[in-house]
């Protein structure tokens, strides 16, 4: 565990206004875009589709945006590592499914041998895994976890207890 700055910032939006915040979501690295019909990881650095969406969560090294769709609004908040009061933190790497199969243009495809297709925006070589580094963050008054967020999305090469 370590101690970092972090501070929260409520945040709230119609859906008209959202797609106006498509500049926005490119200060961050990847989007975690949960619709109706599907879920998605991508690269901020191309187009992406917000239609159908019923959480997002638009993520990097430093701070995290999380809306999620409540009636007609999406409401959530900004968490930001680099500024306010201290925190204890607990970073995990969780492993996510599939191992490498093929990148192209800076999206790579992870297969499982139970037929699920992950594909993710970042490069892989052939048999790497991908883990998903999430925060945590703890309580001063009790040790429990008040929030977590999403930090980053990586490759890492597969040995036989979980990733180097």
């Amino acid at each position: 565990m370590k101690k970092i700055n972090t501070i929260i910032e409520k945040v709230e939006y119609t859906i008209s206004e959202l797609p106006l915040l498509k500049d926005d979501f490119k200060t961050y690295k990847y989007l975690l875009l949960i619709k109706t019909d599907k879920v998605e990881f991508v690269s901020t650095l191309y187009d992406f589709d917000l239609d159908n969406l019923k959480d997002l969560r638009a993520f990097n090294e430093k701070q995290e945006l999380h809306l999620a769709k409540i009636s007609d609004k999406f409401i959530g908040r900004i968490r930001k590592d680099t500024e306010g009061e201290i925190c204890e933190v607990y970073d995990e790497q969780h492993l996510l499914w599939g191992k490498a199969v093929k990148t192209d243009n800076g999206v790579t495809e992870f297969f499982e041998d139970r037929g699920i297709i992950l594909s993710l925006p970042i490069v892989a070589n052939e048999g790497e895994r991908a883990v998903l580094k999430v925060r945590s963050y703890l309580s001063d008054e009790k040790f429990e976890f008040t929030d977590f967020r999403l930090v980053d999305i990586m490759a890492k090469e597969v040995c036989e207890y979980g990733t180097k």
